[in-house]
């Protein structure tokens, strides 16, 4: 049987990679793995540092996703 802790891993990075890959919404990737939008969010963030005790290199492939997204969405013309 696995740790905990090499679950919740495991499963981290395969968010990461699902979200990054497929380009898709936190959304959408909790409906594919059956967990709730907070726990991929808690996951694939720099938050998941605290309860691994490092964290994920993928976690700031995923933030620097988010971050774009969020930037084009600022950069949209309302007028």
């Amino acid at each position: 049987m696995q740790k905990s802790n090499d679950y919740i891993r495991e499963r981290v990075i395969a968010e990461a990679n699902y979200i990054v890959g497929k380009q898709t919404t936190v959304r959408a990737t909790a409906l594919a793995y059956n967990v709730s939008k907070s726990t991929v969010y808690k996951d694939v963030t720099l938050q998941n540092g605290l309860r691994l005790g490092q964290v994920i290199p993928e976690s700031i492939e995923i933030k620097r996703f988010f971050l774009q997204r969020r930037i084009r969405l600022w950069n949209w013309d309302w007028l």
